[in-house]
């Protein structure tokens, strides 16, 4: 996609503000800062959401669209959603594992952006929360969707997959209505 956003997160635990802003600020061709969102819809930057409740409030601020929430599906159905989606024109949210910018090493449960799919240079671009648009390689993304290693996470991120708090594949994807 082209006119990639970038929204960055204004603090530790606005990952999903942020890319609930940048979908938005794509679909409808505005530049809206994370602030416009966060007071029309009574959201704090101290406590992150879930995917559940950025597909609500997507569905209100983007009326012409269904947003629907994936969890739990093979890597093969997440690429082919991916694809479909941007071939449509439309990114998509996706929860994964990022380098958690606040606490390195470790990484952090992150949502972020995707605006680009290049299958057969097996690469991905995503418009990443913390403010800058990065390729990995598609192996790399899958692993980091399925939350991979667990080495990476801190104790606490741990207990959430232990306990399916946070399970792999989270994506939430746009169709339109028309």
């Amino acid at each position: 996609l082209e006119n990639v956003r970038i929204v960055k997160q204004p603090s530790r635990n606005s990952c999903g503000l942020s890319t609930f802003t940048n979908a938005c600020n794509y679909m409808k061709d505005e530049d809206k800062p994370v602030e416009y969102y966060m007071e029309k819809y009574s959201w704090s930057l101290e406590v992150g959401v879930d995917p559940e409740t950025l597909v609500h409030f997507l569905e209100k601020e983007l009326p012409d669209y269904t947003a629907t929430f994936y969890s739990k599906i093979s890597n093969i159905r997440v690429l082919s959603l991916i694809h479909a989606s941007l071939k449509q024109g439309i990114p998509v949210i996706v929860l994964f594992g990022s380098p958690n910018i606040y606490d390195p090493p470790n990484y952090d449960f992150h949502f972020s952006t995707i605006y680009g799919l290049d299958v057969s240079n097996e690469k991905i671009t995503i418009s990443n929360a913390y403010g800058f648009i990065e390729t990995i390689s598609l192996m790399d993304f899958q692993k980091r969707m399925l939350f991979h290693d667990a080495s990476r996470y801190p104790a606490t991120h741990l207990e959430y997959i232990r306990d399916r708090v946070v399970v792999p594949n989270e994506l939430i994807v746009l169709t339109s209505k028309k």
